[in-house]
């Protein structure tokens, strides 16, 4: 799955959701057991949309607020919706003098710890975003100072092609806060959904499939496109049907299509209708290969090539995700895997590597196997890679 150059471009470290999630509440921990709140720092998460940026805000409030045993509020705000005046205005306090009245979303003295969220902080106007600095850079609006327990979080996309947002790369902005880009991560969705009880069948299908957790694509062409947060609305319809999903998989398609669009339906709804058909998973394929040969030459032996393809891609995706050390005993399986394959579908694992970045850590380790499957099978360049030659013409 590619995603955007954004933090390329910023030099964002580049880290999945729950990985964000942990480094902001350890340091709010941090700063309040060493007292070092007047040295407060303001975090700012950048990243595609439904990923769970803002939700990761909601639990570490709840987190925090077991942790301490005591309330630890928050106050949200969604900054495109606002303006300057819904914070504070003028108030006639003399025939000379005003005096300024805030608004209920300024966290009062009383509240002694909270998170101050600003979602789509870069969609706000020029005065409010002025107004957003002034909360990020000293904890304070106007001459009103917030709660010293107080810590500020902002939240935006990317600004690339997919979003409409004001430019991001303001020197003033860039120095305010600390920056992190939230990558899509199946792994952290997958501990969420456990997590949260998400249906089985969303659960089961983004684990096989799960490049189809974020469809980049779609989004780019500017499709309805499954995110982690649309997934989440299908677990919620699944349950609605959970007496009977077989029977009503026309109206489950239908309503999936709104949130996946209908191509990413058809393909979860085909999952559902195959539950007790064999699946192969990525990891199966690396560890245990042996043991699903069987089942995979049956499916080779049917000309099922989309499930081939989804099966290639499962295992492509497992070992991008967890980059498995190469074991001799793996590379045999790998080896053996790629040459049951269709010679058509196989050459997708070697496609696959001219769609990394070049020098990134996936593209090297994607590198580190074919010289490791170079390495393990003298036969392997001329029963594979000769023959993709060959089908290349």
């Amino acid at each position: 799955m590619k995603e955007t150059t954004y933090p390329a471009r910023l030099g964002m470290p580049i880290l999945a959701i729950d990985q964000i999630k942990n480094i902001i509440m350890e340091d709010i921990k941090r700063s309040i057991e060493k007292d070092l709140l007047e040295e407060k720092q303001c975090f700012h998460i950048v990243g595609p949309a439904g990923v769970g940026k803002t939700q990761i805000a909601s639990q570490i409030v709840e987190e925090l607020s077991e942790y301490f045993k005591k309330d630890f509020g928050k106050k949200s705000i969604n900054a495109p919706v606002l303006t300057r005046d819904d914070f504070l205005s003028p108030y006639p306090k003399s025939d000379t003098q005003f005096k300024m009245l805030y608004s209920d979303f300024v966290p009062e003295m009383g509240e002694e710890f909270g998170l101050f969220v600003i979602d789509e902080c870069s969609r706000g106007d020029q005065q409010l975003q002025q107004m957003m600095w002034q909360i990020q850079n000293e904890n304070k609006l106007h001459t009103y100072k917030f709660p010293k327990g107080w810590f500020v979080i902002t939240i935006d996309n990317p600004d690339d092609d997919n979003y409409q947002i004001n430019n991001m790369e303001d020197a003033a902005g860039l120095r305010r806060t600390l920056h992190f880009y939230s990558k899509v991560s199946s792994k952290a969705f997958l501990i969420h959904a456990l997590k949260n009880n998400f249906h089985p069948h969303v659960i089961s299908y983004i684990e096989n499939y799960p490049e189809k957790l974020y469809d980049f694509e779609s989004q780019k062409q500017g499709k309805i496109y499954a995110n982690p947060a649309s997934w989440e609305k299908v677990s919620n319809h699944l349950y609605k049907y959970d007496d009977d999903i077989q029977n009503n998989l026309t109206t489950i398609e239908m309503l999936c299509g709104g949130l996946l669009n209908i191509f990413g339906a058809t393909h979860f709804c085909n999952h559902l209708k195959n539950l007790n058909k064999v699946v192969i998973k990525g990891e199966d394929i690396w560890k245990n290969y042996p043991r699903l040969k069987r089942d995979l030459l049956n499916i080779v032996d049917k000309k099922q090539n989309n499930q081939l393809y989804d099966i290639l891609s499962s295992f492509i995706d497992y070992l991008l995700d967890n980059q498995p050390e190469p074991l001799s005993v793996y590379i045999l399986n790998c080896l053996s895997f790629l040459q049951d394959l269709p010679m058509d579908i196989a050459a997708g694992f070697v496609t696959h590597l001219g769609k990394l970045q070049m020098g990134s850590k996936e593209h090297l380790y994607f590198m580190s196997l074919m010289v490791a499957m170079n390495t393990e099978s003298a036969d392997f360049k001329k029963n594979f890679f000769d023959k993709l030659l060959n089908l290349g013409g």
